[in-house]
């Protein structure tokens, strides 16, 4: 270090001294100063973001309400849920959304998280006032031909008061959506002939 090196702290300080210099010039002293502060308390939040993300999961999942035609296990099956998952991984908007989705007969949902761990979920579900067979599956409608579930037993609605209803020849159902029949719908062949 005799040979005029500086000392590597020194050369440290003074890169930084030049870095905070040109700050300074290009942005102002306001905003270089908001710059010099701001960053390192947007990683230190980001920091402990992905901390909660990882030391917060899903401990226990419990479900209230109407229990009686999905239980407990196939809605939480249906929020797509499992214990161990990160607690804020997924918005209770978001966990919402999926039961709809994945079941569409749930009339109202609301689901509550704790810093504890806790995700709660209170469900309550619509009648199912019709039922059809379609192929070998059972599927409950609502008045306006939606499907609203499917299940390999007719017992699941019947037991609920449920009327059967026997329908024409349909094209495939899907969850949640109106049932098509065969003949509301044209169809051609690959020369654009009308088949029927």
């Amino acid at each position: 270090m005799n040979n005029g090196e500086k000392r590597p702290e020194a050369a440290v300080c003074e890169k930084l001294e030049d870095f905070r210099l040109k700050l300074f010039l290009r942005f102002g002293e306001k905003r270089a100063k908001r710059i010099i502060y701001g960053v390192p308390i947007v990683i230190a939040v980001l920091i402990v973001l992905l901390v909660a993300f990882f030391l917060f999961p899903i401990r226990t999942i419990e479900v209230k309400g109407d229990v009686s035609v999905f239980n407990e296990g196939e809605i939480i099956e249906a929020a797509e849920l499992e214990e161990g998952d990160s607690l804020y991984f997924r918005s209770s908007g978001n966990i919402k959304r999926t039961i709809k989705k994945n079941l569409p007969l749930a009339k109202n949902v609301k689901v509550t998280k704790s810093i504890s761990g806790k995700v709660k979920i209170d469900i309550d579900f619509e009648s199912v006032d019709f039922y059809t067979k379609i192929g070998d599956l059972y599927y409950a409608i609502d008045s306006d031909l939606r499907i609203m579930d499917v299940d390999e037993k007719k017992s699941k609605y019947s037991a609920h008061g449920a009327a059967f209803v026997t329908l024409p020849e349909v094209r495939e159902p899907v969850l949640g959506e109106i049932i098509v029949f065969y003949d509301t719908v044209e169809e051609t062949d690959t020369e654009g002939e009308t088949l029927y």
